[in-house]
């Protein structure tokens, strides 16, 4: 299984990097390499699986576009989430509070009918319960550097205000009728102030794209 998986990770262009990480795992539990032979993308040296995206889709893990529903999809974001992590760990951020992260966690939970269903899910996604906790620790800490890095940033002047009130009046409407900026304006700003930062972060990816090495399965390797 490991040297057959060996040479899949080869065909598929993924390099000397994933191979050494297929070797080095050959002595660990058969699930392991059942993972490691679903192996989707090599990220500054980082493997993200098919199990990975797998389970990001069966708790809902990562935020999509409207409508993106594709392993794709899911994949670009698992990708442009380990290279801010990865970003963000050269910054000092505070740890999360346990209490923090089992709300967080136990929300996830709350997404299934019964606690069998959540359990049952755990087990057919080759995750545990202890990855997942650890997933949400590290989204946490990766919302809390980009606020940290963002949102003075983000903050739109009154000019910006004016501008978003009235470009997205239909959106403010409130019984047929547009109420005056005054009665809406900490909407107005807290909207605004989120689509600069949803604009800034994009920026931010970006540039960690360009710098990074990302190799997916059947792809070259490319710089994006």
């Amino acid at each position: 299984m490991i040297a057959a998986t060996a040479r899949l990770a080869r065909r598929a262009g993924l390099g000397a990097v994933l191979v050494a990480a297929v070797v080095g795992l050959a002595a660990e539990p058969t699930r392991c390499a059942q993972v490691l032979d679903r192996v989707l993308a090599v990220v500054n040296g980082e493997i993200v699986t098919w199990l990975d995206v797998r389970a990001a889709i069966t708790f809902q893990l990562v935020r999509r576009e409207p409508g993106a529903a594709d392993e794709r999809d899911v994949l670009d974001a698992l990708i442009d989430r380990a290279l801010m992590l990865a970003d963000a760990g050269r910054y000092t951020v505070r740890e999360p509070d346990q209490e923090q992260v089992d709300r967080q966690v136990e929300a996830i939970r709350a997404r299934f009918p019964t606690r069998q269903a959540f359990e049952a899910a755990v087990s057919g996604s080759g995750l545990t319960e202890g990855r997942l906790e650890t997933f949400v620790r590290d989204s946490i800490r990766l919302e809390a550097h980009i606020e940290q890095r963002f949102a003075a940033a983000a903050q739109p002047t009154e000019d910006e205000v004016t501008r978003y009130y009235r470009q997205h009046q239909t959106e403010f409407t409130r019984g047929g009728s547009v109420p005056p900026l005054d009665r809406v304006r900490d909407e107005v700003t807290a909207r605004a102030a989120a689509e600069r930062m949803a604009v800034l972060v994009s920026e931010w990816v970006g540039r960690l794209r360009q710098r990074a090495e990302i190799r997916r399965a059947g792809d070259a390797v490319r710089r994006r």
